[in-house]
């Protein structure tokens, strides 16, 4: 078993680790009071020293509920104190790169050079291998909600030998989760566990199934196999593997297992896109999404939309829209949209 050895509870006090954390947990609210008073030297030596004598104590996250359009559901989003939020982002910079190594190459949630961009990229380059003929497609239910915090923790401790970093994680976990079920939306920290908690089952199905065709975005799973013999064997593994991880494949409803033959007719609805066999192209509520967010420009430039509006543009450029692709193009260079951003960014 091989073992996170850097990733030790004496790393979190470093002083140029808290400089960093800030930088990066701020981005887009460095005007709020909390962000600016934790870019304090003296508040941050507080919470180094809270660290260090193991009084640190998370707060509880504010509640707040946010329409998710592209699901199109009310999702339960938690947010973080920005104390809190710094010390989510120590934790993670000083596991990612041991998480990184440790995932699979077809994961492509949050993961730098292997986000939306990349998996629609491998969908589309799979569309025209051998060995793809039946598509199995899944999600998770309720996934972040039934995540088993004792099950998470295991796993942890089998990659982490310093008990204290084991002890704060359970602390940030359970403070908001006290029956120890469920992780929550919102939280940077939860982002990487959550990716985290199904890598095994990443590693049996590319290992000991050999299953070449295989992706998973965060709790969405997709396998492509030669027969349907083959894409039925490996449900039935991933029906009776999950429960032993307190989750469960969703059977009903949006996104409901299913079993079918990729033919030049149908697609695969998966991140955002339709692939078909000979094309790619964005999923309509997504479309009409950016649509009305390049649209907003012509209204009023404000930080917010530029970046809305650059944040999409990679998930356009990988589709086979090239006349809306160079619509957005335009209008990111005729309003100078890189400009605003960027300035927000840094203000």
């Amino acid at each position: 078993m091989i073992t996170w050895k850097d990733v030790t509870y004496d790393r979190l006090l470093d002083a140029e680790l808290m400089v960093f954390c800030w930088q990066n947990a701020s981005k887009g609210k460095r005007h709020r009071t909390s962000v600016q008073r934790m870019n304090s030297e003296e508040e941050q030596n507080k919470l180094i020293e809270d660290l260090r004598e193991e009084t640190y104590t998370p707060k509880l996250c504010r509640k707040m509920t946010k329409w998710d359009k592209n699901a199109k559901k009310m999702r339960e989003i938690s947010c973080p104190d920005f104390r809190d939020q710094m010390v989510h982002w120590a934790l993670v910079t000083i596991m990612k790169p041991y998480l990184e190594k440790t995932f699979i190459q077809h994961n492509v949630a949050n993961i730098p050079n292997r986000g939306l961009g990349y998996g629609n990229k491998l969908i589309r380059y799979w569309s025209q291998q051998r060995g793809t003929k039946y598509v199995l497609k899944m999600d998770v239910k309720k996934y972040y909600p039934s995540i088993s915090i004792p099950i998470l923790i295991d796993k942890l401790k089998k990659k982490i030998r310093d008990a204290r970093i084991i002890s704060l994680i359970e602390r940030i976990l359970y403070l908001e989760s006290p029956n120890g079920i469920g992780l929550t939306l919102g939280s940077y920290l939860n982002l990487w566990l959550a990716l985290f908690y199904l890598d095994e089952l990443d590693h049996i199905i590319k290992e000991k199934f050999k299953i070449k065709f295989y992706l998973r975005y965060v709790d969405d799973m997709l396998v492509l196999t030669k027969t349907k013999k083959q894409a039925q064997k490996i449900l039935i593994f991933i029906e009776e593997y999950l429960p032993t991880l307190n989750l469960h494949i969703k059977t009903e409803g949006k996104g409901k297992v299913k079993i079918y033959k990729w033919t030049n007719r149908n697609f695969i609805d998966m991140l955002g896109m339709k692939t078909y066999r000979s094309k790619q192209i964005l999923r309509k509520n997504i479309y009409l999404n950016i649509r009305r967010k390049v649209q907003s420009i012509n209204k009023r430039v404000t930080p917010h939309n530029a970046r809305g509006v650059l944040s999409y543009k990679g998930l356009v450029q990988h589709s086979s829209c090239v006349l809306f692709y160079n619509e957005m193009l335009n209008k990111i260079a005729s309003y100078n949209l890189k400009e605003i951003a960027h300035e927000s960014k840094c203000s």
